[in-house]
Order: structure tokens, then sequence, then C-alpha cells
């Protein structure tokens, strides 16, 4: 028995081009539920997807921790780093977005020193230290920070920086230039005594170092801008999850493999 697929509402059977592309939206509609599905698994305890509209100040916790995310600088959506076509990420627009996430966060996060921080970014311009989303709790750069971001020191420019703090902290750099205009998937690692940076599911730098991680509400927001020297570059940001314990790497390479749309 054959079966014939039709437009609905009208009997013409569709082109094979038109079922291809329907079986197409399809499976990256799935791929993106899939990276979901994959991330909530590990229960985060806060994830922004930035899948609103524009000008929203406001971003939900889509882990359902109520941890949402205040923006100063209203959200302008682009096509997120997901291959799903109604997927959207966050740009600046080489403008400063800054951001704070609910107080709630730091309640639950972190514990026993663990932390793991992950997102998705696209590059359009970088400038020195330029987060991608990175939190203090303190007017003062190097106190009480944590976050990823582009860290340009002239050798390795531009490059993903992974800070933890209470006034000192593990800084972990990747030893290699990221492209720009490419999407790539980062994550960041603390299980109390190492820091481990990913990019794209594999580690490319660890340091060992003990360092306390402070559960003070950050009340400063570094989301695509600094907040102390308001040193801006342009990007998209997508997908942004922390979670308050240390993901494995096979967790954190299934993540990555799902962002990129392939099948594990």
């Amino acid at each position: 028995m054959v079966s014939i697929i039709t437009r609905a509402g009208k009997g013409t059977p569709l082109t094979h081009d038109e079922m291809d592309t329907n079986l197409n939206n399809i499976k990256t509609a799935f791929e993106a539920d899939r990276y979901a599905a994959a991330v909530l698994a590990d229960q985060p305890v806060a994830y922004w997807r930035f899948n609103e509209e524009y000008g929203t100040t406001k971003i939900p916790d889509a882990s359902g921790n109520g941890n949402y995310l205040t923006l100063s600088g209203s959200m302008m959506p682009m096509r997120g780093g997901l291959s799903a076509s109604g997927d959207r990420g966050m740009s600046n627009n080489g403008t400063g977005i800054s951001g704070t996430p609910a107080a709630t966060l730091w309640s639950v996060f972190p514990v026993g020193n663990n932390v793991t921080m992950e997102g998705m970014a696209k590059l359009f311009s970088t400038t020195s230290y330029f987060p991608l989303f990175e939190f203090s709790s303190v007017s003062s750069s190097g106190l009480d920070r944590i976050g990823i971001r582009i860290c340009d020191n002239g050798k390795y420019a531009p490059s993903l920086a992974f800070f933890s703090s209470a006034g000192a902290g593990a800084y972990v750099q990747a030893p290699v230039s990221l492209n720009l205009y490419d999407w790539v998937h980062v994550a960041a690692t603390y299980n109390g005594s190492t820091a481990i940076l990913y990019i794209n599911g594999t580690p490319v730098a660890q340091v060992a170092t003990a360092v306390t991680l402070s559960t003070t509400a950050r009340s400063y927001g570094g989301v695509l801008k600094d907040p102390y020297s308001d040193s801006v570059g342009t990007a998209i940001i997508d997908e942004i999850a922390f979670y308050n314990t240390c993901l494995s790497a096979d967790r954190i390479a299934l993540h990555a493999r799902l962002a990129a749309g392939a099948f594990a």
C-alpha cells in the first residue's frame, strides 16, 4: 500500500522537493527539542532560551526554577544557534545589553562548589574583555565573578575564558582563536579543584585551583557588555544554562552534538 501525502485541505500531492522540505523541517525541530530535553535532563538551576519577542526585558527561566534574567537594554532577537527555523537567540547589535539573574538563583547555586555553565555564541566582532554572560556581586573587577567571556590578551584573541571567584579564582583560557560568524557551543565546569573549558564538546584547557564560590547574589550582570568598562563586541548568544553540578565530559559532548544538529 502506497501513502500519498497531500497539502492540508487539498487533494494535490506534494512534490518531492516539498516533501524533502517538510521532512527537514520536522527533523530540525526534533533536534532542537532533543537539545532542550538533554539540558533539562541534567537539571539546570537556570536556563534562558531567548525565544522571546523584540524588546523583551524579562527573560523567563525554562528550567522551571523561576530564575528569570532581567535585561537592561531590550532583547534583539536573531536566528538562534539551533537548527530549528523558529529558534531565536539574543543579539546586542553592537550596543550594550547587560542583565541580572533573579537573586533566588544564588540560593541554590553553587552547591558543594560544583558548577557548570554552557551556552552558544556567534561572534561578529571582538574587543578586549567582552563577556558573553558574566555576573558579579560587586562593582569592581575581579571579585565574585562567574561567567564566560571573550578575552583578548594579544596572543589568543579572541579566546574564551572562565572565571570563578571570591577574590581569586580559576581562569581558563582557550589555546586557540575563535572564528567569527560561526556558532560555537561553549561550556565550563568546576568541581572544587579543577576548572575545565570545553569548545564544541571538546575539552581545550583546564587549570587546577581551589576556590570558594560565593553564594552572594550577583547584582551586576555582564550580558554582551562589560558592566565595568562598557567593553562591547557584537554577537548573538543562545541557550544559556547554569547548573549546580559538575556535568561529565560525556554529557557536555552530547549537548554539543545536539546543538550542532547531530544525532547521538
